[in-house]
């Protein structure tokens, strides 16, 4: 039997990865979708209440400048902000209806980096979720704005998991996520969603909610 170059085990090796990253993303998108039609759960102080959707878990609503600042975070801040956020007690916000505060923890729900292997990403991944989640409706009426975000937070995630990941692994989920964004993430995942309550302008409007609520 012929023996194999070097050169050419090495490319079949880096095939399996890309085929074993392939697999764990697609995994993740159905968990992601099921996940999205679950029913909500209670948003004790700490939970993630679940996913919104276009029925009747509302989620909350932001500004484009709200939306971005949040989205663009350094992952480390963005992590801490959405603690601070599923941290939040519905029944003890000043000037917030318990619906209001679940609908906000929605828009940060996360089911992390399902079935990817455990590498340190899941923080990479739960910022990523926000922008799935609450993009698409930021843009709802802007198809180009849209596209441009979802490419963003397909490039976030890839710049943010290679700290997490080795620079092989994340470069063959960049290229997987963007092959697929467009026939698998952007249809099912990447979709406006129904929202509730005040229209949140700021990041800094969040933290000042999040301070008060401790404050009380």
């Amino acid at each position: 039997m012929e023996q194999m170059t070097d050169e050419q085990s090495t490319e079949n090796r880096a095939a399996k990865r890309s085929r074993a990253v392939g697999a764990t993303v697609l995994g993740l998108a159905a968990t992601a979708a099921l996940a999205a039609q679950a029913p909500a759960a209670a948003a004790a102080p700490g939970v993630d209440p679940g996913f919104p959707d276009n029925v009747g878990n509302a989620g909350a609503s932001f500004t484009v400048r709200a939306y971005r600042e949040i989205a663009l975070l350094p992952n480390d801040e963005y992590v801490r902000l959405r603690k601070d956020v599923l941290a939040l007690d519905e029944n003890r916000v000043p000037g917030r209806t318990p619906e209001e505060i679940v609908a906000l923890k929605r828009s940060f729900s996360s089911n992390g980096c399902t079935l990817v292997p455990d590498l340190g990403a899941e923080r990479a991944c739960e910022q990523h979720d926000f922008r799935y989640t609450v993009g698409p409706t930021v843009y709802a009426n802007d198809p180009s704005g849209a596209r441009a975000d979802r490419e963003d937070a397909d490039d976030q995630l890839y710049r943010n998991t290679n700290n997490a990941y080795t620079v092989e692994w994340a470069g063959a989920l960049h290229a997987i996520i963007k092959y697929y964004g467009t026939t698998l993430f952007g249809r099912d995942l990447y979709s406006p969603t129904k929202v509730v309550g005040p229209v949140y302008r700021s990041a800094e409007e969040i933290r000042e909610l999040v301070r008060a609520a401790q404050a009380g």
